[in-house]
């Protein structure tokens, strides 16, 4: 079924550090949708170590709306500053935030992002007024994981500069595993990594990166490390074409 959000970003986690799991029927089968009228999920609300265990959803027309905090980050998901995220077996789509993770925003050095056999797909961050967008699909700062994913069609745009169309990471450890990034896109004067973003390390095992527009695929500011069995369109990645 469908189950519409009409009061507001939904916290999971209480007053106290928790794990909370949330578990569909299926991401065909029970659909969240805010309706663009809120994000969606918040986990660790008040930077408490909170674990959110998401699987078998549909996750759709999340967006941040003013005063929201934090305000601008993450359409569907954002996460508090000692919160994990393991999503699984979901999809998340056309959501929309005003500065970073269209679809999900990690703020904080002390959270983290596992994504496993998800679709990441129609989001965006910034848009034609907002002066900088970083992750249409997904933002972090922090440890992230995406296997046995796709991320796709999603979209940075800022009129100063928009880095990450499919994925922006600033700090941590980011591992991309059996993983495609496609066909997402940068939209500014000052674009760079139309499917990746990385500030921080990457590891990467039978990954594909192309088919991205507005720039090149990846913009690496620190050194990748390659393992096996990438794939990218062009050679900005650090592995082979």
């Amino acid at each position: 079924g469908t189950y519409s959000v009409t009061a507001g970003e939904i916290p999971v986690g209480g007053p106290v550090a928790d794990q909370v799991t949330i578990t569909g029927a299926g991401a065909r089968s029970t659909v969240v949708d805010a309706g663009d009228n809120s994000r969606i999920f918040h986990i660790g609300q008040g930077g408490l170590a909170t674990v959110g265990n998401i699987s078998g959803l549909t996750i759709s027309n999340g967006s941040t709306t003013p005063g929201a905090s934090p305000e601008g980050s993450g359409g569907a998901i954002v996460l508090g500053a000692l919160a994990t995220l393991n999503l699984s077996g979901s999809r998340i789509t056309s959501s929309h935030a005003d500065l970073s993770g269209g679809a999900i925003s990690s703020n904080h050095s002390g959270g983290t992002v596992n994504i496993s056999q998800s679709l990441i797909e129609g989001n965006d961050a910034g848009g034609p007024a907002a002066p900088n967008a970083q992750g249409g699909g997904i933002f972090s700062n922090g440890p992230i994981e995406v296997r046995n994913s796709t991320v796709t069609q999603n979209t940075a745009q800022g009129t100063a500069g928009a880095q990450g169309g499919g994925i922006g990471v600033t700090g941590g450890l980011m591992n991309l595993v059996n993983t495609t990034i496609s066909h997402n896109a940068v939209i500014s004067p000052g674009t760079t990594g139309a499917g990746v973003l990385n500030l921080s390390t990457l590891n990467a095992i039978n990954t594909i990166v192309a088919a991205n527009t507005g720039a090149s695929n990846c913009s690496m500011a620190a050194a990748g490390t390659t393992v096996a069995n990438n794939l990218s369109s062009d050679s900005s990645c650090g592995f082979a074409a």
